[in-house]
């Protein structure tokens, strides 16, 4: 117990810098083979959410860069889809990075659904870095389990925006379902789907 960190936020400039090097990595892989234009500096800034959607690729990744692009010039609100990427759990912890790297456009909408690899670690990694800006969410069929359950509850309760929040056909326990349902108690605005 002498080595368990009890405050969350002592714990987040080693996640920003793990998220930071998973980001980096993604943007600098080449095949086998492939020569590799430069080196990244170490001390590069995190690669932004426009660049990181651009090097993830497809065409529903690079339809929300031209979204974050929009957003960010225009200083307006932002609701980013990336239902169906099916990113991988890297991938989604490289955009975790980028939207709590985010400055300009506020975040007001975020789905990740069907993104079937992402489990329960990379799911954490996304519900730490949202704002509570967010109005609507979706993590639908991402492989997510309790863990996820326990991380989506904290991040939810925090977040008073939130009025839709959409997280079926995850593995969840019944027990966990029942407490993400529980988050609507009291909040009259608030969908929940799980």
């Amino acid at each position: 117990m002498a080595n368990r960190v009890l405050n969350p936020e002592a714990q987040r400039p080693t996640r920003r810098a793990a998220l930071y090097a998973i980001s980096l990595a993604l943007l600098t892989a080449r095949p086998a083979g492939a020569k590799t234009p430069h080196s990244p500096e170490p001390n590069m800034p995190a690669p932004n959410l426009q660049t990181t959607l651009r090097s993830i690729g497809g065409a529903v990744c690079l339809a929300a860069a031209k979204a974050v692009e929009a957003a960010t010039q225009s200083g307006g609100r932002l609701s980013l889809t990336l239902r169906s990427a099916d990113l991988s759990p890297a991938q989604t912890e490289a955009v975790a990075a980028g939207i709590e790297a985010l400055t300009g456009p506020t975040l007001i909408s975020l789905s990740l659904s069907y993104s079937r690899r992402m489990g329960d670690a990379a799911a954490i990694a996304l519900l730490d870095a949202l704002p509570n800006t967010i109005e609507s969410f979706g993590l639908v069929d991402c492989a997510l389990g309790d863990p996820a359950g326990e991380a989506l509850l904290r991040w939810a309760r925090r977040c008073t925006a939130l009025s839709m929040l959409c997280v079926e056909s995850n593995r969840f326990s019944t027990a966990m379902r029942r407490r993400i349902s529980g988050l609507a108690d009291g909040r009259g605005r608030l969908a929940v789907m799980v």
